[in-house]
């Protein structure tokens, strides 16, 4: 099953099911390197026991669908713009997160003190519903759209304040979107290669990259060639190598596990 077939299945977005499993992973992580360390080891330990939420601090949502006679680059007499999305923050709550993920610090056995519990109650109707509740209590509707361009706007004078404010440990996500919906290079998809009169040129894949000097790990998702790609960011002085590619292998296994996927050839972390 494919990770859209399985969002498909279970009621959600791809976008709302990578920010699921954003968080699993963030909290898996977290616990896992205080492990490795004994002076985080208590606070994590005191995070994770009491903490009533996970915060996913920007969360970009397309919104030209909302734009009714200005939506179509086709169709529109009026002009519609080449970008039309925004960010909103969500915050996850840890009570669904505590239940699919155990952290047992009296266990004997290392490999058994995280455990993670995948059932479809814990994780699909746990997990990711409470992320798809939080993100259907979102107002993303014109008025607010415009509420939150005038608070980022008042912010943004402020330089010192809007810099700090992404200083950090927070999540973020972006959903580039599926780019074999957008058709934008149709005639170029490896899907239609074997047409009588195909293209000479074939677009295997397509890379987006944003530069985060900042503590926060943004997750980049898109889709093309019925392939889904994540592309986990983060600012390298504050988050190592070492640690992101740790990060990436825990992000990765959450996707394959909770979609009964045996390999990933669709996903490069």
């Amino acid at each position: 099953m494919s990770v859209r077939e399985a969002c498909r299945a279970h009621g959600c977005s791809v976008t709302q099911f990578l920010v699921a499993v954003k968080a699993l992973a963030e909290v898996e992580w977290s616990l896992t390197k205080s492990l490795e360390h004994e002076s985080l080891y208590k606070p994590m330990l005191k995070h994770y026991a009491e903490s009533t939420h996970v915060a996913s601090a920007s969360n970009i949502v397309d919104q030209r669908i909302r734009l009714g006679e200005y939506n179509s680059h086709k169709t529109s007499t009026c002009g519609s713009p080449g970008h039309s999305a925004e960010g909103f923050p969500l915050l996850i709550s840890m009570d669904p997160i505590r239940k699919a993920l155990k952290y047992d610090p009296l266990s004997l056995d290392s490999d058994k003190k995280i455990q993670r519990h995948v059932s479809k109650e814990i994780f699909w109707h746990g997990v990711v519903m409470n992320v798809k509740e939080y993100w259907q209590s979102e107002k993303i509707d014109l008025e607010a759209f415009i509420d939150r361009s005038i608070q980022c706007t008042a912010t943004a004078k402020n330089f010192t304040a809007a810099v700090e404010s992404f200083m950090v440990p927070a999540l973020c996500t972006s959903s580039i979107g599926d780019i074999d919906q957008l058709k934008i290079c149709q005639s170029y998809s490896p899907i239609n290669s074997k047409t009588a009169l195909g293209p000479r040129i074939l677009v295997d894949g397509f890379m987006f990259a944003v530069r985060v000097p900042t503590p926060m790990k943004l997750a980049v998702s898109w889709q093309w060639n019925n392939r889904l790609t994540v592309r986990l960011i983060s600012g390298a002085k504050y988050t190592s190598h070492t640690d992101m590619s740790a990060f990436n292998k825990i992000f990765k296994s959450w996707i394959v596990q909770t979609c009964c996927i045996p390999s990933l050839p669709f996903a490069r972390l």
